[in-house]
């Protein structure tokens, strides 16, 4: 079968043949039918820092966000059935550590598997999915909002972990998951949405799909703007996209007190939050990150939202390639306003 791997410790990859996968008994077997390419593929592509830190075992098959349709179902794999629709969780725990016990295996302490990492990816025809990081969907649901639905899963963890219902919120960023988290606050009862960024055509998306002001942050005084619309008190949950040391600390400036600030933006260099007794302890923020997803209740609520047509995701594709165009999608990946999806 055709896939895109890494094969070197550098920049590039490869598309070529490799073995099909051969299941195992707690494995389903998915012929994919599309990908989405995402930041960190872009990251594993080029190969930066933060990746290379992480000393992964090559060669491996890149890519994470995907949907297929089941063809082989293990002996041991519950619950699935050939012909059904998946999408995948990104995160393979090992379900048995403190951490996957106690309702948190979506981070998983024990050498947590990581799909398009040191677990072979979705960048393929055929992908083994361990039972435990596969969901099934709906069969009517468009493959390419299905692939979609691992960054709405990020967004939407975001949001719950924030308990954003009847707060106002603040989206530093507005990349596709940052404009994801503004139209998934709409649907779960935010009061005010704050889409901040300083790319026009992101905010006049944001702004088509739920927030109620939007602020360009090359032109306009974000917290000027913000204080003045929420009477001087300032948001209730602020959640940061870019991972940015101005940002975020543009953020903390525009909090309430005992707001909740969310941040799952990517940091690779030492973070400086300034006077951080005044602005953060003594105003007893919450500072907090997310990682995933909640296996599986983001998961399950999205399916809620998506299966009762609350949102349509078709907005979220910026363009459409067969997967032998992966280079292209990196070279234009900066430049599209929304997710690349790849078809095998």
């Amino acid at each position: 079968m055709k896939a895109i791997q890494k094969t070197k410790s550098e920049a590039g990859a490869v598309f070529h043949d490799i073995p099909a996968p051969v299941i195992g008994d707690d494995d389903i077997l998915v012929k994919i039918k599309a990908v989405a390419f995402c930041k960190s593929d872009v990251d594993v592509y080029e190969w930066s820092p933060l990746v290379a830190s992480a000393n992964y075992e090559l060669p491996f098959t890149m890519g994470h966000e995907y949907a297929g349709e089941v063809v082989e179902v293990g002996k041991g794999a519950k619950g699935f059935e050939v012909g059904d629709q998946v999408a995948g969780e990104t995160h393979v725990p090992c379900g048995y550590c403190h951490a996957c016990r106690t309702g948190n295996q979506h981070i998983c302490g024990n050498h947590m598997g990581i799909v398009g990492r040191n677990v072979h990816g979705c960048f393929a025809e055929y992908m083994r999915v361990p039972q435990v990081a596969a969901v099934k969907i709906d069969k009517k649901m468009p493959a390419s909002h299905g692939a979609l639905m691992e960054s709405l899963g990020v967004a939407l963890h975001s949001l719950q972990a924030a308990n954003v219902s009847g707060k106002s919120v603040a989206v530093f960023g507005c990349g596709t998951i940052g404009r994801m988290t503004v139209e998934l606050a709409r649907i779960l009862g935010a009061t005010k949405i704050f889409g901040i960024s300083t790319s026009k055509n992101k905010l006049d998306d944001a702004l088509a799909h739920g927030a109620d002001v939007v602020i360009n942050n090359k032109t306009q005084n974000a917290k000027e703007i913000i204080m003045d619309e929420t009477n001087g008190r300032g948001v209730g949950v602020g959640i940061e996209t870019t991972g940015n040391q101005q940002v975020i600390n543009a953020m903390i400036d525009v909090m309430e007190i005992a707001g909740t600030c969310m941040l799952y933006g990517t940091i690779d260099y030492p973070l400086t939050l300034d006077n951080f007794m005044r602005r953060v302890v003594y105003k007893e923020l919450i500072l907090t990150g997310i990682f995933g997803r909640l296996m599986f209740e983001t998961w399950e609520l999205l399916k809620d939202i998506l299966e009762a047509d609350r949102m349509d995701p078709s907005h979220f594709i910026g363009a459409e390639f067969p997967l032998c165009d992966y280079e292209k999608g990196v070279e234009i990946f900066q430049q599209v306003l929304g997710r690349i999806v790849l078809y095998p």
